[in-house]
């Protein structure tokens, strides 16, 4: 039946990426908006696609930044429910998906039990970053940021963010010649 109502374009997820190709605008909303939790734990998700990769690396462009609704404390935070399925549903539209989850900790920790025990996604390649202190020493030049990759079946893996994440500078170009 055609109602004029599209249906989402399913494709394949991205699986391990080489390069994560994160834009400064975004990484500075991402800290900006972590921060504003002040003393309680904050969590965001980098929402992009994969790019053409050279010589074989997958590499990925974060084109969002994505605040959901949580419930959170010092060292605890919870999706509000139906939050997921929004978001999901907002991907598949627009024919992105989530990268990575971006949260805070309260001190320079590392990833938690509770961390990789309840992940977005279980898909292996995944990623999760780490901005500790609630994101407050963090900034765009200085992230300060610690990164682990899902291996599949509940396995993490940290890796460094200097080898597998590219902060891409914004360019100002001036007027027309």
């Amino acid at each position: 039946m055609d109602d004029g109502t599209e249906e989402p374009v399913i494709v394949r997820p991205p699986g391990r990426l080489e390069r994560l190709v994160i834009p400064a605008t975004v990484l500075s909303n991402t800290l900006q908006g972590l921060a504003l939790g002040r003393d309680r734990e904050m969590l965001a998700f980098w929402i992009g696609a994969e790019l053409p990769g050279t010589a074989g690396a997958t590499r990925a462009l974060v084109s969002t930044v994505a605040f959901p609704r949580i419930r959170s404390g010092y060292s605890r935070f919870e999706l509000a429910e139906g939050e997921m399925g929004h978001i999901t549903r907002w991907c598949g539209k627009h024919g992105l998906w989530i990268l990575a989850q971006v949260h805070t900790h309260p001190t320079d920790e590392d990833h938690s039990e509770a961390d990789e025990a309840e992940p977005v996604s279980h898909r292996p390649g995944f990623l999760s970053v780490v901005i500790p202190y609630f994101a407050r020493f963090s900034t765009v030049r200085e992230p300060r940021w610690r990164a682990y990759e899902h291996q599949g079946g509940g396995d993490w893996r940290a890796i460094n963010p200097e080898v597998r994440f590219e902060v891409l500078s914004d360019v100002w170009i001036s007027g027309s010649e």
